[in-house]
């Protein structure tokens, strides 16, 4: 009876939910770094904290599907919700830049 249920278990598809807000806010932080000259980009620790501060001020955009992910990316376009991920990342760029790098403490 035992094997069975972890057969059972094997054989069920998983499913797992994923923020596309966090995916968007990455692609978004990696071309505006680009932009900028090597001595004014953020150090890794501080490519971190941008991130975390501007999906701190985002809204969640969960999917749990292929299908999903493709109907929230038509309303980052159709709702020109790029410009408020690049308004918000850019005001974390500023806070970061403004702020001295603190030693990391483990969570």
């Amino acid at each position: 009876m035992a094997t069975q249920n972890m057969n059972d278990s094997k054989s069920k598809k998983q499913y797992h939910v994923f923020n596309y807000m966090e995916e968007l806010v990455g692609m978004t932080l990696k071309g505006l770094i680009s932009q900028l000259p090597k001595e004014r980009r953020p150090s890794d620790r501080e490519t971190v904290d941008i991130r975390a501060l501007a999906l701190n001020r985002l809204w969640p955009m969960y999917v749990t599907t292929e299908r999903g992910k493709k109907f929230v990316q038509r309303d980052v376009v159709t709702d020109k919700i790029d410009r408020d991920v690049t308004r918000e990342l850019r005001a974390a760029m500023d806070v970061v830049s403004k702020r001295p790098v603190r030693p990391t403490v483990s969570v």
